[in-house]
């Protein structure tokens, strides 16, 4: 399964604010201009075959922790993004330089 979540605001949800979620199957995100605020985690990748990828975007605000990729989920940057706020901000997996 392949998404796309462009120019949108998650905010106030009780659990993740966004979820790439995989058993297994090959499951991508692509998020562009979203802000994931006032959420438990803003966005979190996790299971086999689960891939994020994150550019313009903000991650701020939330309960527990900003980006979570639990392995052998990934979240990728572009580089391109505002990741602060959080009491644990969490590490994207890589970033790709913008060219």
């Amino acid at each position: 399964m392949k998404a796309t979540i462009r120019d949108s605001v998650v905010a106030g949800n009780s659990l993740n604010g966004i979820n790439i979620s995989s058993a297994g199957t090959s499951t991508t995100g692509f998020m562009d201009n979203v802000s994931a605020v006032n959420n438990l985690n803003g966005i979190v990748s996790g299971g086999a075959g689960s891939a994020g990828f994150v550019t313009n975007s903000t991650i701020t605000g939330n309960t527990t922790q900003g980006i979570l990729a639990a392995a052998p989920g990934t979240l990728t940057s572009f580089g391109t993004n505002s990741l602060a706020g959080n009491p644990t901000n969490g590490t994207f997996s890589s970033t790709i330089p913008r060219l």
